[in-house]
């Protein structure tokens, strides 16, 4: 694994400890931060699995109230979003059609 894919992972782990008094401008600032990663990634194709569903809940969390756990929700999508756009980037000429599978 590339060094600063680990750095990246491990931050998406400490990044996404809850924040204190969260408020809904802080949670519409980081659902907008998280979204333009997603879509980012999404165009080279590097969207991982659990965003869009980290995403819902995360929207899910703040109508409810929970901004601590909305925030933390998105800042882990954003997080993915951006390993899984530096992953597409890294690897997109790593993948080739075996020929006799052409």
């Amino acid at each position: 694994m590339n060094t600063s894919v680990k750095v990246l992972f491990i931050f998406s782990m400490t990044a996404a400890l809850p924040v204190a008094g969260a408020t809904q401008a802080d949670f519409d600032q980081k659902l907008t931060a998280a979204q333009q990663a997603r879509d980012k990634a999404d165009a080279v194709g590097g969207v991982w699995r659990d965003v869009d569903k980290l995403l819902k809940d995360a929207q899910a969390a703040a109508t409810a109230g929970d901004y601590d756990k909305a925030i933390s929700l998105a800042t882990t999508a954003q997080s993915q979003s951006e390993l899984g756009y530096q992953q597409a980037v890294e690897q997109k000429d790593s993948y080739r059609i075996p020929p006799q599978l052409q």
